[in-house]
């Protein structure tokens, strides 16, 4: 059998590596390995994805002949437009081992051909460029003969100055003489003037004791002042718990009252006990009637997009929630914490109501006032991977999945 390299097997592994993909609802029945699964769902195979087909074609003969097949029946212009490797080594005709032989051999022939011709333009530009550099060299070489002429007519001007100049350094002499005198006068004047600059640094060290003295001050008001903010976000956050059990306990009221009768959410049932964390899960809950998709912002962003910044997290997840609505109709609020954040491109952005929770309140209670504020006939579904927040919304009869779970089903 004709031994061929991945390179040369590439294009029949990018063909089959793009069947496979369009054919998802086969890989258990053709014994598809998990591995070669995940890699299946990128839209452009790695050199890893393209080892793993090559080995599934050459370990499976049912799978490699299913290819062949699936060449065979592509349109003849689709067909003729493959690299006839493709052909001949998925579908093996009679003597295809022949042919292959020859094709290889005569691309080989023709990138020796082409290399020679590489080498020969190479070897004709080198001789060009080597010819450029000696006429460049002949023009310099003249130029610094012209500059060499210059530079001696300079000299013998420097030497007619230095003469000249000698004579005026005598004159100089003799005035430096006279104004030696005048020079100890200004030693003395010097003198004053250092005794007025010591004295100017005992005050200037004066005023660094007292810069001192207010930095220590702006300090301690510095930690006054934090003290009262964490004191005010403490507060903000014993009114809100406080607000939510008064609202706890007055629908516990109602509904133990005999006069009112409170009407209280039910959660959608999940077909085949399936756990929040599978992604059929998922995609059922998100396409269920009236379903309102209630997703926490960072604690998803930070699953899916670890790495990068806070901002290109939300835009990352704003733009992956739009490509869902547009998907499954889905209505989606996403909810961040901070009231000083944007997403990039929000003006054009129509399909997801994206919020951003009040100084001093965290995300998670804009998401369960949320919850309180929908119709108890209203189905929701949180995506959190926050145990106390998933707590808290089931209570109120939400559904939930986790974080992991909907990034794997947002992004595959």
């Amino acid at each position: 059998m004709v031994m061929l390299s991945d390179e040369q097997l590439r294009e029949v592994l990018t063909f089959t590596f793009d069947a496979l993909r369009q054919t998802r609802h086969v890989w258990r029945e053709l014994g598809i390995s998990r591995e070669l699964q995940h890699h299946l769902r990128q839209i452009t195979p790695s050199r890893r994805a393209l080892q793993l087909v090559r080995t599934t074609l050459e370990d499976r003969d049912d799978i490699r002949v299913a290819m062949g097949h699936a060449v065979a029946q592509l349109p003849e212009s689709e067909r003729q437009s493959l690299d006839e490797v493709v052909s001949l080594w998925l579908v093996r005709p009679e003597g295809w081992e022949e042919r292959l032989s020859a094709v290889l051999a005569e691309r080989a022939e023709q990138r020796r051909g082409e290399r020679a011709a590489a080498e020969e333009r190479d070897a004709v530009r080198r001789l060009r460029s080597v010819e450029e550099i000696l006429e460049r060299s002949r023009t310099e070489l003249a130029a610094l003969r012209t500059e060499a002429a210059l530079l001696r007519e300079q000299r013998d001007s420097l030497e007619r100055s230095l003469n000249e100049a000698d004579q005026r350094a005598q004159g100089v002499q003799r005035r430096a003489e006279e104004s030696a005198a005048e020079t100890r006068r200004a030693k003395q004047t010097a003198e004053r003037a250092s005794a007025e600059v010591s004295d100017m640094r005992l005050r200037l060290g004066a005023a660094d004791d007292e810069i001192d003295v207010l930095r220590n001050r702006v300090g301690e008001l510095e930690q006054r002042l934090d003290e009262a903010l964490r004191a005010r976000v403490e507060s903000d956050a014993a009114w809100a718990a406080e607000r939510e059990a008064r609202i706890d306990g007055e629908v516990d009221r109602a509904r133990r009252s005999p006069a009112v009768t409170v009407p209280v959410r039910e959660p959608v049932a999940i077909p085949g006990g399936r756990l929040d964390r599978d992604i059929e899960t998922v995609d059922y809950l998100v396409r269920f009637p009236d379903m309102v998709v209630l997703v926490d912002g960072y604690n998803v962003s930070k699953t899916a997009w670890p790495d990068l910044t806070l901002e290109q997290e939300r835009d990352r997840l704003v733009a992956a929630l739009e490509n869902l609505v547009t998907r499954t109709s889905a209505r989606v609020r996403v909810v961040f914490d901070g009231a000083s954040g944007a997403v990039g491109g929000s003006a054009r952005r129509m399909l997801v109501d994206v919020q951003f929770s009040s100084e001093g309140v965290i995300a998670d209670d804009v998401i369960v006032q949320a919850v309180r504020a929908l119709p108890a006939d209203r189905k929701v579904l949180v995506v959190t991977a926050d145990g106390a927040l998933t707590s808290r919304v089931r209570a109120l009869g939400a559904n939930t999945v986790v974080s992991t779970a909907f990034v794997d089903y947002l992004l595959g």
